[in-house]
């Protein structure tokens, strides 16, 4: 066996092995079956929910839907937590499970790098507000600059 240029094994007679069978049918719509095993937890999808969606070509009335959902009814983002995958595969053609995998690992890192920033500034502005507030709870005045009394 050799290896093609790609880095793959290389069959005799120029075919190539690739991690997908060759009834790969994403990018098919609802005729798309996702495959075993690429079922698992999608966190781009929930923590990056529409952006990801614009990524993965879910149609643009689809995505108006979702805004709404995701206003409405918060727990929308877990829907695609368990079914982020399968839109996913759906949606876009995807050349081989390897790519698919990576695509969605890269998106769920956003997702996580993206929501530890989110928390870090909820701290640091509920710091901020707490030493604002604070004198005014003491009774001992409100100094909002902190310039003590210049």
């Amino acid at each position: 066996m050799r290896r093609s240029s790609a880095g793959e094994p290389k069959l005799s007679g120029g075919l190539s092995v690739s991690s997908s069978p060759p009834d790969n049918d994403s990018g098919l719509g609802s005729d798309s079956v996702l495959p075993e095993e690429l079922k698992s937890l999608n966190w781009g999808a929930c923590l990056l929910n529409l952006v990801w969606g614009g990524a993965m070509k879910v149609p643009a009335g689809t995505l108006f839907g979702w805004f709404i959902l995701i206003a409405i009814i918060p727990v929308f983002p877990f829907y695609l937590l368990f079914k982020g995958n399968e839109i996913a595969w759906r949606n876009r053609r995807w050349a081989s499970y390897d790519e698919f995998r990576e695509v969605q690992r890269k998106w769920s890192t956003a997702g996580w790098i993206l929501m530890a920033a989110a928390v870090l500034l909820v701290i640091i502005f509920s710091v901020w507000i707490y030493r604002l507030i604070r004198p005014i709870i003491n009774g001992t005045g409100f100094d909002p600059l902190g310039l003590g009394g210049l």
